[in-house]
């Protein structure tokens, strides 16, 4: 809740975690991001699905948030440091979403996969 307040403020701050790549891989899909989580046949993984490329070992997920001039909040995704969209979600304008819709997105999904416990 404490970044939540940030945001509700209007203090700038971040606040960064850092991790695996073997912990990223599995929110990347949770937030439905477009390359991460995309279904292949098998035969063609090698050639569509570069690990090395939506997985590496240094890859960050970075979650921006703004205030728009009406106050309404937005955030945009980075996902190894390139603006991303999540399959699924319209964005609002370019890579922006609503944070409410984003938040919804993510929740959907994690009771979704709630079940593979």
């Amino acid at each position: 809740m404490k970044k939540m307040k940030m945001v509700a403020t209007g203090v700038c701050a971040a606040a960064l975690r850092f991790g695996h790549d073997a912990g990223l891989g599995p929110l990347a899909v949770i937030f439905g991001l477009e390359g991460a989580g995309d279904r292949v046949a098998p035969e063609d993984a090698w050639e569509t699905s570069p690990g090395w490329k939506w997985m590496p070992m240094a890859a960050n997920l970075q979650v921006v948030f703004y205030r728009d001039k009406s106050g309404e909040v937005l955030v945009k995704v980075l996902y190894n440091e390139q603006e991303t969209k999540a399959r699924g979600l319209v964005p609002l304008a370019g890579p922006y979403y609503r944070w409410q819709d984003l938040r919804e997105h993510v929740s959907r999904a994690i009771e979704r996969f709630g079940d593979l416990k």
